[in-house]
């Protein structure tokens, strides 16, 4: 899948989309981008990511896994996927923002049974 090249992009997506939520933080933005470095690398998250990939996948599966990512769809998929993903999230996220106020007449409608 090439994680050391993805987590770059993954980090930038990230930092893209707080800033784009949060423009006051636009003067910090070189301040988070080398905090998102530092910390949003492979040689930082290496074992924590196999781990949560060899608890989800059998031995056989990423081995399959691995000869998918080789093929150009795979390559692509790998490519695209954190973007896609973090997209999906965005979308997931404005939603539930955009509904916030029924959320909070829910709960309220809650509490007053209480």
């Amino acid at each position: 899948m090439d994680v050391p090249k993805s987590l770059p992009n993954l980090a930038e997506q990230v930092l893209e989309g707080q800033l784009k939520q949060n423009p006051q933080l636009m003067p910090y933005r070189d301040v988070m981008q080398r905090f998102l470095n530092k910390y949003l690398n492979w040689e930082n998250l290496k074992e924590e990511v196999v781990t949560v990939y060899t608890q989800e996948f059998t031995e056989k599966e990423l081995k399959q896994l691995t000869e998918f990512y080789k093929t150009p769809v795979g390559k692509k998929a790998s490519e695209k996927m954190p973007r896609l993903a973090f997209a999906a999230g965005q979308i997931g996220l404005k939603r539930a923002q955009e509904h916030e106020s029924e959320l909070r007449q829910m709960m309220e409608a809650e509490k007053e049974k209480k």
